[in-house]
């Protein structure tokens, strides 16, 4: 079997969705199929994860699909849709003449929000429709948690798939936690909101002595990064920049703080989790406030209570005790719900039962929009000429 992972954003980005789909196809080859990323043309010159070196690189313009795609002889197509990158994955399933898988980057709303505000969609009403439409064109549809699987009209539901990413921790020695708060990716865009982080911290670090926040991966916002710190020159803030070595990031930090408005599903937490570290988020951030369960794996504050996020860094930092028990929870959490051998094994079912014409129970069946029934014409209207 031959599967092609699109995702145009692979030789471009370095975040979770690009994670995730070297990861996919790595498992793939490694159960003895072929896999091949699909994607736009590079603006550097490096692979931005590593890649098994049996899995092959395909670069086209994924918005517009050419005869180069169906040449490749896919049998299964899996479809990283993002804003900006949805509906042409079902264009792009129809030139290779085969299956297709489709994997939600982000939560629900977020994804009706950027597709309202796309070229794609016009206004929440269409987003919705046109959301529920390329799912219904999908032989496997693969949500990030469980919960986004309510998002889908019951219809579409035996075919969805909703589970927690994972990360592949290597063997580490015992190291002793220290005064070190992390914030991982929160400062590329403003939808990670990593100023308020650093706002945060610096407004705690004069009641904290001896307490760093550290900063890791792209920082598209230095500027103001540091007028904050300028406000505060007692406060020890350190940007390491894109660091690749994950063990460098959370073998001693204390505390994970993840200030975003809106998350798919938050890989940063999946790795502090799986070091044991505690997290900090907003009560209101879909997909941090499923994985963190406040006093128990870490703390969420509330958005709309100025200081609230200081707070709760606040209260865990001073309490070595309850830091410890929820780094305990959090570990044991990471082993029952985010283990690689979990990930991987509902990857290859959900892959295989999409190459055999089955469900996510395993009964046969067809997508809906691809059957011979008058809802099956609705729903590819709906795809083809635009909810109304």
């Amino acid at each position: 079997m031959k599967v092609g992972i699109v995702i145009p954003s692979f030789l471009r980005g370095r975040g979770g969705a690009e994670r995730i789909a070297a990861q996919v196809a790595s498992l793939i080859v490694s159960e003895g199929e072929e896999a091949c990323i699909v994607c736009h043309p590079a603006n550097g010159t490096e692979l931005p994860y590593d890649l098994d070196p049996a899995v092959g690189l395909q670069v086209v313009d994924c918005k517009h699909p050419k005869e180069e795609i169906a040449k490749q002889g896919y049998d299964l197509l899996v479809c990283f849709v993002m804003g900006g990158f949805f509906a042409a994955a079902v264009h792009i399933a129809r030139v290779a003449g085969c299956p297709l898988i489709i994997q939600e980057c982000t939560n629900p709303n977020r994804m009706a929000m950027l597709l309202a505000m796309s070229e794609e969609a016009n206004d929440a009403r269409s987003a919705f429709w046109l959301r529920q439409a390329v799912f219904a064109h999908a032989a496997a549809i693969r949500l990030t948690t469980p919960g986004y699987v309510d998002s889908l009209m019951p219809e579409l539901r035996c075919f969805a798939y909703g589970f927690y990413n994972s990360i592949v921790v290597p063997e580490k020695g015992d190291v002793a936690t220290r005064r070190k708060i992390v914030c991982v990716g929160a400062l590329k865009t403003r939808n990670k909101n990593g100023l308020a982080a650093v706002e945060a911290f610096c407004r705690t670090a004069s009641e904290l002595d001896g307490w760093e926040l550290h900063l890791y991966g792209l920082n598209a916002l230095k500027q103001w990064v540091d007028a904050i710190t300028a406000r505060y020159p007692f406060a020890k803030v350190v940007d390491h920049g894109l660091v690749g070595n994950i063990h460098a990031i959370y073998a001693d930090a204390y505390g994970l703080m993840i200030p975003s408005y809106d998350e798919g599903f938050p890989n940063v937490v999946v790795e502090a989790f799986s070091f044991g570290v505690p997290c900090i988020g907003f009560s209101d951030c879909l997909g941090v406030n499923e994985l963190i369960r406040h006093g128990k794996t870490g703390y969420l504050a509330d958005r709309a209570k100025p200081g609230d996020l200081a707070a709760a860094l606040g209260a865990l930092c001073r309490d070595e005790v309850a830091r410890a028990r929820m780094g305990e929870n959090a570990r044991r959490f990471a082993e029952e719900h985010l283990a690689y051998d979990r990930w991987a094994g509902e990857w290859m079912r959900l892959i295989r039962n999409a190459a055999l014409g089955k469900d996510a129970n395993g009964n046969s069946a067809m997508p809906p929009a691809l059957r011979s029934t008058p809802r099956a014409r609705l729903w590819r209207d709906l795809l083809d000429f635009g909810a109304s």
